[in-house]
């Protein structure tokens, strides 16, 4: 489960890694991700943590809409996720 580099690459006219790379260097560090030259992947524990992986590309504006939503619907119990 991850990411084809080129394909991103191809649709988007930049390699995903490079677009958001500070949010990758968290995630690699919180061991959630692996980044490797064809692809990036969640590992076993970023599986576990799918849907607050996405919630770190969320726009601004919808950053905006969940702020809005009771945090413990949303909220994950993991505080790195939650600085």
């Amino acid at each position: 489960m991850g990411i084809d580099r080129d394909i991103f690459q191809q649709t988007y006219g930049q390699d995903v890694v490079i677009a958001f790379e500070p949010i990758w260097e968290r995630l690699v560090r919180l061991k959630l991700v692996d980044v490797h030259t064809e692809s990036v992947d969640l590992t076993y524990l970023g599986k576990l943590f799918a849907d607050e992986v996405g919630q770190q590309f969320y726009s601004d504006p919808m950053k905006r809409r969940m702020a809005k939503v009771d945090p413990a619907l949303v909220s994950t119990t993991w505080p790195q996720f939650n600085p």
